[in-house]
């Protein structure tokens, strides 16, 4: 597996498009052919699970925008010297004439690489250097991290070992926005008196977004006592959350409707966060601090972003306990913000490799195994195997999410919200 930077230009179309082909089509346009019938620059070397992290070049320099794992093209390659590159399908091609992206000189067809956004490793370490404009960028030849082989002492911190057993139910939520969320939004649900994972499923399946967002909201209402972790951003850099929703409050409830009358679809806040030019620009105090790999904006974030806003709004004020802004006052049901990259990094394990990539079956089995070893829990029957073949890893986040909402539980809120930026912006927990 070998890792690709690609940039994107203004030359042709804008970066909102760019965002939203990639987001909603899983569609990254690239010309397979040059003017002089010649095979583009690299597009050969590419193969399906290689990564391609998008960064967007204006005014001399490049953002990052976000990455994903190439997929084979459904219809085959366009080329056999270029396996990875495919003919867009004619339900797409329409769109991209119209957004003015140029057909492949040669095959005067539309071709590109066929992505899945990825939430695995994040901006990559290394630096691109582009040639050219188009251009795609060896980063690096991948080869994973070893896992520790055995937990380290950060798995079981003081907080967390002098916690009291909780006596209500912990939920762990993968979030989603995509086009079928509904699909991709695992939870799991944690016995925590007994250190026990019950189950994991999919109960909002078949849920486009807008459905699956008034779904989980529903239960949220509906459950009478509870800690939930949410593996979503609950907020925007401070600067942004102003630019975009026009708000100062310190509350994502507040946040988020703001956001949702101006941006009522994940398209329009694409477009708003594209033409403010602040896709994958800033990441937040939390993100910083707790060493999160993304920025709430990044492609493959904004559209989950949005949608766990959207969720926040229909939260009352007096209803479930939104920390760290509610620590001042109780309620039986407390939802949070976790992150399963900046856990396993807080227990000092390595979150690289244990999604859509070759090996990655191997890294799941040994991080879940580590885990629960590490914190004293067990898993019901098949529930390893369920987290284990998952290659997209959305089963063992949704766990890792529900052990860090109950590590959630021990933590002093209070003290959480007295740091800077915290109340301004959101806090991870792990």
């Amino acid at each position: 597996m070998t890792k690709w930077a690609y940039r994107a230009t203004v030359r042709g179309t804008d970066l909102a498009s760019t965002a939203t082909l990639f987001t909603e089509d899983g569609f990254l346009s690239r010309t397979l052919f040059n003017a002089n019938g010649g095979l583009n620059s690299n597009v050969g070397r590419v193969r399906p699970d290689d990564e391609i992290h998008l960064y967007y070049s204006t005014g001399g320099s490049s953002s990052y925008l976000g990455g994903g794992v190439v997929r084979p093209p459904p219809d085959g390659p366009a080329d056999v010297r270029a396996p990875a590159i495919g003919l867009a399908p004619p339900a797409l091609e329409a769109r991209l004439r119209e957004l003015g992206y140029r057909s492949d000189p040669l095959l005067d067809r539309f071709t590109g690489f066929f992505m899945e956004a990825s939430r695995g490793d994040g901006e990559p370490e290394t630096s691109p250097s582009f040639a050219n404009q188009n251009a795609l960028w060896l980063l690096e030849e991948h080869h994973h991290a070893p896992v520790p082989t055995r937990p380290v002492a950060a798995v079981a911190p003081p907080a967390v070992a002098a916690c009291p057993p909780a006596r209500t139910p912990v939920f762990g939520i993968d979030w989603s926005g995509a086009r079928q969320a509904g699909n991709k939004i695992w939870r799991a649900t944690l016995d925590p008196e007994r250190r026990h994972i019950l189950t994991v499923e999919r109960p909002w399946a078949g849920m486009a977004p807008a459905a699956a967002v008034d779904g989980v909201a529903r239960w949220i209402g509906g459950l009478e006592q509870g800690w939930i972790g949410f593996d979503s951003p609950f907020g925007l850099q401070r600067d942004d959350i102003v630019r975009l929703a026009g708000s100062t409050q310190r509350d994502p409830r507040t946040w988020g409707r703001s956001l949702l009358a101006a941006y009522p679809e994940g398209r329009g806040f694409i477009e708003a966060c594209a033409a403010a030019g602040i896709i994958g620009r800033h990441r937040r105090f939390t993100d910083v601090t707790c060493r999160s790999p993304f920025a709430p904006t990044l492609l493959q974030m904004i559209r989950q972003t949005h949608a766990m806003l959207a969720v926040l709004a229909r939260l009352g004020g007096e209803g479930p306990r939104l920390l760290p802004w509610d620590a001042a006052r109780t309620h039986p049901v407390n939802v949070v913000e976790v992150c399963p990259a900046v856990l396993l990094r807080t227990l000092g394990l390595s979150n690289h490799g244990y999604k859509l990539r070759p090996g990655s079956a191997e890294r799941r089995a040994e991080l879940f195994d580590l885990v629960l070893e590490g914190l004293g829990w067990q898993a019901a029957p098949g529930i390893r195997t369920l987290a284990v073949k998952d290659r997209e890893g959305d089963v063992l986040d949704a766990i890792l999410g529900g052990l860090a909402a109950w590590r959630a539980s021990a933590a002093d809120h209070a003290a959480i919200a007295a740091q800077p930026m915290v109340l301004e912006e959101g806090w991870i927990y792990a």
